[in-house]
Order: structure tokens, then C-alpha cells, then sequence
């Protein structure tokens, strides 16, 4: 725009000086000292070394307006390069703002695209928390039910063989309790015999003292049979001797004692029992007796009676030491009974202890039953399957609950009916369960928490990764393409130099071919017809054609070529390959070719490129193949033809 508007200012300035050149012509007229006057030459005035004028510049007056005029052609130039200098910096900024522009525009597109990449990065990252967060949960609910299903297997295997256990135990305290309730009863009748024949024999040694004391003659005048000496010291135990075979013997029901004449009948009428001396001497003597029993002070006259007392003293004492040794065992019972009472509190205790076991155990399950269902509450979108399974879930979760309260009850009312009693070891082992579940739930959080942020590294890794891998791909992918437009474009470049220099070489050759041929055809326009003879004639060569090797700087366009070796005449070297010998002999042609239209040469002179295509790159077509060069005619004699003869010759000059 800025050239154009400049070439339409140049022309309306071209056309304004010549019409005033024209104006001061027709004012002054045509005369040359007339132009002169106001169109100094400037070589008059140019003025160079120190002495004399240098008029070497040759200035004509006309150039003066020339130079004028190019001056402000000049001016005007600068004025437009002023101008355009304004315009291409005025451009420069709109360009520079619209591109600032535009890469805003760009920088908020890329922000708004990113920000959207990672939006939609965080919402999958959501989703595989959410989906690792409901296969942990599934799984951590099939690890709570298969830990109730044991549990409950193994609490039903404990209470079975606690039941057993209580029942067997239960047993053989019950046979305890029968026998120690039988063996007090049984001391507490012996007591209460011994008691009964104390009072007896007591009250039978009074009436004997009171008989006495009242009529000692009574027992001289009785008859042999109802003296007491007739009778052996264990004849005078009457019924205490007789009962006390049988300790275990209820105690009879004694009448009051009768008066001392009517005591005698009942000894007629029940003989004594024959002596024990092996049972009163089993008796221990040891012992002293707590009771003691009154002497009797009075002598009778009579020995044999005083002996007969004796031996009841005896008696009286080895009844007393009976007594007191009935009377430790029964001490002994008592304490016994004292102890069973003590084991009865104890299982009391322990069975009130099992009862808040068990209440425990109902809230732990209530505990456990709330914490489902809040875990249910806070579940959210759960799919189709994930409801069905959590109501299957439910179901089993509710069978269990049923079954674990029946077997519960049932436990705690066999429990409340068998007194169960639990260990210390089996409450220890209880708690080292419970605490090996807390640290095994603990475990399972604390893998959980690592499960969930390996995942999300993972996932944080594998994003930055494939973004690393995708653009180093395609910056790799980029390298290798333009590596391939770099090979290729040198590839063609290189061709088309090749080309444009054997293309050149050609041209070369053409040239001097073509100038050669038109010297050789003035020079043969008035040749004369002559015949050949054994000794050459014309113009001999004077001195020996050297033919130096010269190394092509370019390549041979015609390496592809193959000549035939040339046939020499009798007893004259040829040119072989271009390069004479040391002797040409030039032959003598008939007629010479006329001008430019002979066709003395092949066409394969003319070829610009090679035969060999191999090193064409891929994108580029190959050359056609050259035509097929004619047969060279030869004489039936062996020797050239004219038309052979003079090619070799002008070879030979080219050479």
C-alpha cells in the first residue's frame, strides 16, 4: 500500500517538473548559454587535489536537473520511508496488541479447560473413594457377620460344656448335700438317744441310791437270781447297754421311773442282754468328760455291791467320753454345714455376676445394632444390588438376632435355674478376646487408612505419569516427523542440485558441440571430392594432442553410457573412449553435415540426468528411462563409416 501510494506521488512530482521545465523553456528560450545560466555543469566547479581542478567526473550541464530531480525523488523516498516506518511501527503494536490479546484469550482457555481436567480428575477420584469405600464396608460387614457366626458357635460350645459341667457338678453336690443331711440327721438322733439314756440311767442310779439308803436289807434278803452281784458288771446296764448296739435306733419313749419294789418285775420279766466286753473296751478312756456325775459317798456293807457301783461308774464315765466325742462330731457337722453355706453364697455371687455378664453382653448387642443402623443411615446412593444385598443382610442380621436372644434366654433361665459358675480364667480369656477384637479393629482401620492413601498416590502417580508419557510420545513422534521432512528435503534438494548441474554440464557441452559443428560445416562448404590413398593427405596434426585427466568436478552425466570399442582401419589407431592415441589421423570425408540439423550424434548427448535413480527420495517420481540408442553402421570390410569418421574426429577435437 505504502509502495503504491509512493509510485502515485513520484508521478504526479515527474509530471509537475517537467511542465515547469517546459514553463521556464518557453520564458528563456531553447539556447544552450541560456540553460547555462541557470544550469551550471558541476565539473567546472569540482575542484579535488590541492593545485589544479579535477574534471575527471565529466559532468554535463544536463545532468544538474537529473541530479535535482533524483534528489527529490530522494527526499520523497525518506519522506515514504518516514512515513512507512510510522506505519510498519503502528503495525507492530496493533500486531503486537492483538497478539497479546490472543494469547490472553488462549491463557484463559488453557485455565478454563485445566480447571475442568481437574474438576473432572477429582469427581473420578471421588468415585473410586466412593466404590473403594463400599468394598471395604461390604467387606468389613463380612467380617463382623463371619466374626458373629463364630462367636456364636463358640459361645454355644462354652455354654454347653458349662452346662455340662454345672449339671455333673451340680450332681455330685446334691449327693453331698443327701449324705451330709443324712449323716447330721443320724447325729442328731444318736444325741438325742444319748441324751434320753443319760436322763434314764440318772434317774435309775437315783432310785437305786434312794432304795438304799432306805432299806439296805431289801437287797441281802432278794433271792441269788435278783441280786445285782449275780449279774456281771455289763447285766446292770439293762436297757442303756441294750440300745446303745444300735446308735442309729430311734431313742424309746421311757415311762417315769416306778417305785423301788416295782422296779424289780421288769428285770424278771426281760433278762439282760449277755455282755459286750469287746464294745466297751473300743471306747477311748483319753478323753474327760465335761459332765461328771456324783459319787456315790455312802459304803454299803456289802463288797460285792460296792463293785457292781464301780463298774457303773466305769460305764457312766465311757458314756460320758461318748458324749463329748458325739458332741464334736456334731460341732464338726456344724462347721461343715457352715461351709456349704459359704460355697451356696459364692455360686450365688457368681451367678449374680454371670446375670451382669449377660446384661453386658444385651448392650454390647445393642450397641452393635445401633451402630448398623447408622452405618445403614449414612449409606447413599446405593444401587439395586447394594440394596438388595444390605436387605439380605438385614435378614440374617435379624435371623441371628433372634437366635442369639433365644439361645441367650435360654442360657440365662439355665443359668438362673443351675446356678452357673464362671472362672476367673474363663473372665480373663474373655477380655483378652474383647481386646484382641479392638486391636484387630484397630489393625483394620489403620489399613484401611494406608489402602486409602496408597490409592490415592497411586492414582495422583498414574495421572502425572500418563501425561509425562502421552506428551513425551508425541514430542518423540514430532521429533521423528520432522527428522523425515529434514531427510527428505535434503534428499530433494541435493537431487535438484545434481540435476541442475549435470543439466548444466549438458548445456555446456551442447554449446560447444554446436559451435564446433557450424566451424566444421564453413570450413567444409568447398570441399573437393577426392580419393583415399596409402599416405594421408591434408592437414596433419604438428605436434602431439595431449590429453591430460582431468578429474570431473561435477558428475559425468553420461557414466551411464556404454560405447562400443571403435573398428580400427588397417594400420591406423583409433579413439578409444574419448581420448585419442599419440597419432589421429584425421579421415577424409566426402560431404560434411550441413549445419545444426545434422544428425550425426545420438540422442543419449542430450541427456541431463543419469541412469542410476536409486538415490531419489520417496515423495519424488523417477526419470524416465533414455531411448535407445541406434546401431553404429560399419562397412562390411571392418572399417568406419564417413559418418563414424567424423564423430571420432570431432571427438578428437574436444578432447
Amino acid at each position: 500500500m505504502a509502495l503504491v501510494s509512493s509510485s502515485s506521488q513520484y508521478d504526479r512530482f515527474s509530471i509537475a517538473a517537467n511542465e515547469l521545465q517546459d514553463h521556464i523553456v518557453d520564458i528563456y528560450g531553447n539556447k544552450e548559454n541560456e540553460l547555462e545560466l541557470f544550469r551550471p555543469s558541476l565539473a567546472d566547479h569540482h575542484k579535488v587535489g590541492f593545485f589544479t581542478l579535477d574534471r575527471c567526473s565529466q559532468t554535463d550541464v544536463t545532468e544538474v536537473v537529473e541530479l535535482k530531480d533524483m534528489t527529490e525523488v530522494l527526499q520523497l523516498l525518506l519522506k515514504d520511508v518516514h512515513k512507512m516506518k510510522r506505519d510498519i511501527n503502528l503495525t507492530k503494536s496493533v500486531m503486537q496488541a492483538d497478539y497479546e490479546a490472543k494469547v490472553q484469550e488462549k491463557a484463559t482457555e488453557l485455565y478454563c479447560r485445566i480447571n475442568e481436567k481437574v474438576a473432572e480428575l477429582e469427581r473420578i477420584h471421588e468415585d473410586r473413594v466412593s466404590t473403594v469405600r463400599k468394598a471395604f464396608r461390604q467387606q468389613l460387614a463380612d467380617a463382623v457377620a463371619r466374626l458373629a457366626v463364630l462367636y456364636n458357635k463358640n459361645l454355644e460350645n462354652k455354654m454347653q460344656k458349662e452346662k455340662q459341667k454345672q449339671a455333673g457338678d451340680q450332681y455330685l453336690l446334691d449327693e453331698k448335700y443327701r449324705e451330709l443331711q443324712q449323716t447330721i440327721q443320724q447325729n442328731q438322733n444318736v444325741i438325742a438317744m444319748l441324751k434320753m439314756q443319760l436322763s434314764a440311767y440318772q434317774q435309775s442310779k437315783m432310785d437305786l441310791e434312794s432304795n438304799v439308803e432306805a432299806d439296805p436289807k431289801v437287797i441281802e434278803s432278794a433271792s441269788p437270781s435278783e441280786r445285782p452281784s449275780n449279774n456281771s458288771p455289763a447285766s446292770i446296764q439293762s436297757p442303756i447297754s441294750q440300745k446303745s448296739k444300735s446308735p442309729l435306733a430311734p431313742p424309746p419313749n421311757l415311762p417315769p421311773p416306778p417305785p423301788p419294789k416295782e422296779a424289780k418285775k421288769p428285770k424278771k420279766s426281760k433278762p439282760p442282754p449277755p455282755p459286750e466286753p469287746a464294745r466297751e473296751k473300743s471306747f477311748p478312756k483319753a478323753v474327760t468328760p465335761e459332765t461328771k456325775i456324783e459319787s456315790v459317798s455312802m459304803r454299803t456293807p456289802s463288797p460285792q455291791f460296792n463293785q457292781e457301783l464301780e463298774d457303773l461308774r466305769v460305764e457312766v464315765e465311757d458314756l460320758n467320753v461318748k458324749v463329748n466325742n458325739l458332741q464334736d462330731q456334731v460341732d464338726n457337722k456344724d462347721d461343715e454345714n457352715k461351709k456349704l453355706d459359704q460355697q451356696i453364697e459364692t455360686l450365688n455371687q457368681e451367678l449374680d455376676q454371670e446375670k451382669m455378664k449377660f446384661d453386658k453382653i444385651n448392650k454390647d448387642l445393642e450397641n452393635t445394632k445401633k451402630a448398623a443402623e447408622n452405618e445403614k443411615a449414612s449409606s447413599e446412593k446405593l444401587t439395586f444390588k447394594d440394596i438388595r444385598q444390605f436387605t439380605k443382610m438385614d435378614k440374617q442380621r435379624a435371623e441371628m438376632e433372634r437366635m442369639f436372644q433365644q439361645k441367650l434366654q435360654k442360657a440365662q433361665e439355665e443359668a438362673e435355674a443351675n446356678a452357673q459358675r464362671e472362672s476367673i480364667a474363663q473372665q480373663s480369656a474373655e477380655k483378652d478376646k474383647v481386646k484382641l477384637l479392638q486391636d484387630q479393629k484397630k489393625l483394620l482401620e489403620e489399613q484401611l487408612a494406608k489402602e486409602r492413601k496408597k490409592n490415592q498416590e497411586k492414582a495422583e502417580m498414574d495421572t502425572d505419569i500418563d501425561k509425562y508419557v502421552k506428551n513425551e510420545k508425541r514430542l518423540k513422534e514430532e521429533i521423528e516427523r520432522l527428522k523425515r521432512e529434514i531427510e527428505r528435503v535434503h534428499r530433494t534438494w541435493e537431487k535438484k542440485f545434481a540435476i541442475l548441474q549435470q543439466s548444466l554440464h549438458a548445456l555446456k557441452d551442447e554449446s560447444y558441440i554446436r559451435q564446433t559443428l557450424q566451424r566444421q560445416a564453413a570450413a567444409l562448404h568447398h570441399a573437393a571430392v577426392s580419393y583415399a590413398v596409402d599416405t594421408p593427405m591434408g592437414i596433419l596434426p604438428t605436434s602431439k594432442i595431449n590429453s591430460p585427466i582431468k578429474k570431473p568436478v561435477i558428475p559425468d552425466i553420461g557414466r551411464g553410457r556404454q560405447q562400443p570399442p571403435p573398428q580400427p582401419s588397417q594400420g591406423q589407431p583409433l579413439n578409444v573412449g574419448g581420448v585419442l592415441g599419440e597419432k589421429d589421423y584425421i579421415s577424409y570425408t566426402v560431404s560434411a553435415p550441413s549445419g545444426r540439423g545434422t544428425a550425426m550424434f545420438s540422442v543419449d548427448e542430450n541427456q541431463v540426468m543419469s541412469e542410476g535413480e536409486d538415490d531419489l527420495p520417496v515423495d519424488v517420481q523417477p526419470l524416465p528411462d533414455p531411448p535407445s540408442r541406434p546401431s553404429r553402421e560399419l562397412v562390411t570390410d571392418g572399417t568406419p563409416t564417413e559418418k563414424e569418421k567424423a564423430r571420432l574426429h570431432f571427438e578428437g577435437q574436444k578432447t
